[in-house]
């Protein structure tokens, strides 16, 4: 099985369209306490935030408990979704702020996000419009040892799919910023599978 990594330009609309209606009218249902529609939504999008959360958050327990904080939170605050935004950006949204909550009390090891960017363009990393296949698995093992903030627009552009404007919903920057941070990220992911690739 394998990931393809996207151009920053590329973008995956698909049936979204579709889907956030069905989303939206899940919401609207368990606003009104329909058991039936909130276990429907935790099925479609606890693969989601599991794959978010487990960017950032290592300790098992500290993921379980902030994707429980994450599906109470969707269920007291149903109601309040307007449709501004998509509804998995909305989901996406709430997971992120709960994710730097937990990061706030837990200390973190600092990591050198130059020296990692230094090797990719040693490389050969970098090209703007690089398309590449590697193994799902080793894809997934690199997210976890790159840091946390590299990791998580990956995991949001390339691994959910979200548009650049979906994308700089979540994480409340630019467009702009957003395809900076996708570039220099990718080149470190595939700077980090191409020296984990040498003999």
């Amino acid at each position: 099985m394998v990931a393809k990594v996207v151009s920053p330009d590329e973008t995956q609309d698909g049936s979204q369209d579709g889907t956030n209606t069905q989303d939206a009218a899940l919401l609207a249902r368990i606003a009104k306490r329909e058991e039936a529609a909130f276990v429907a939504f935790v099925t479609r999008y606890q693969p989601v935030l599991t794959r978010y959360i487990g960017c950032h958050l290592w300790n098992e327990a500290q993921r379980g408990d902030c994707l429980q904080d994450v599906l109470l939170t969707v269920l007291e605050r149903a109601g309040s979704f307007q449709g501004r935004s998509s509804v998995k950006t909305w989901v996406l949204g709430i997971a992120r702020f709960k994710v730097l909550h937990v990061l706030r009390k837990t200390p973190q090891c600092e990591v050198s996000l130059e020296a990692i960017e230094e090797r990719g363009m040693r490389a050969g990393w970098g090209a703007s419009h690089i398309e590449a296949a590697y193994d799902l698995t080793k894809v997934r093992q690199a997210l976890h040892e790159l840091p946390a903030t590299v990791s998580e627009i990956l995991v949001l552009r390339d691994l959910e799919g979200l548009s650049t404007r979906e994308a700089a919903e979540v994480l409340h920057i630019s467009e702009a910023a957003v395809k900076s941070r996708v570039h220099r990220a990718r080149l470190m992911l595939m700077a980090h599978l191409n020296e984990e690739n040498q003999p």
